[in-house]
């Protein structure tokens, strides 16, 4: 098992607005599986939009904003 971060990117939408920011650290197999148990600690709204999900870019994402490894990865596509 290894160490996981999971940063999410960050968005502008409908007025409000926030910076990339880390959702939690886990123990974990892969990056994917990371995701999910950072997901399920989390009291997620249950509407399709803000479950976790496969982005277009092949990325889990919520709310339509990809979750990355990386602070330096979810800074760069929307800081």
């Amino acid at each position: 098992m290894n160490i996981f971060e999971v940063w999410m990117e960050g968005y502008v939408a409908t007025g409000e607005s926030s910076g990339a920011h880390c959702l939690g650290t886990v123990e974990a197999e892969n990056f994917d599986e990371a995701c999910i148990k950072v997901a399920g600690e989390k009291s997620l709204d249950k509407t399709p939009e803000g479950e976790l999900r496969r982005g277009r870019s092949g990325n889990y994402s919520i709310w339509a904003c990809n979750l990355y490894p990386t602070e330096q990865e979810a800074r760069a596509s929307f800081g």
